[in-house]
């Protein structure tokens, strides 16, 4: 059976405890989902610009493909977009919807150590 998709209030609450229930400390979540989006990126950019946008997070969260501790980390994705888009200011395209590689590089590494 399939876990229901959680809800961005639910995987907001999940995140911000200090320890989840299976002892796995939270930044091991942000260290999980950092190492999905690296892994991901390339087939998550659809259309090969350089930036994962919201309609191809969305594409995929909605994908029956896609299993579901993957669409929870692309939920965390889509509910942090705005926070990561402004990680890291882009020379190319400013003005796109989506993330590129180094957002999620800066946004990441300002979580390990600014908490």
């Amino acid at each position: 059976m399939n876990d229901p998709i959680p809800t961005d209030e639910e995987l907001l609450v999940e995140w911000q405890r200090p320890v989840r229930d299976n002892g796995i400390e939270i930044a091991d979540a942000f260290q999980e989902i950092q190492e999905f989006a690296y892994r991901s990126f390339e087939v998550m950019d659809k259309d090969s610009d350089g930036f994962v946008s919201r309609t191809e997070l969305n594409y995929f969260l909605n994908s029956k493909a896609t299993s579901m501790r993957a669409k929870s980390f692309i939920r965390f994705m889509l509910y942090r977009l705005d926070d990561i888009k402004k990680a890291h200011i882009e020379d190319v395209n400013p003005d796109t919807d989506g993330i590129s590689r180094g957002d999620i590089c800066k946004y990441f590494d300002k979580l390990q150590y600014h908490g």
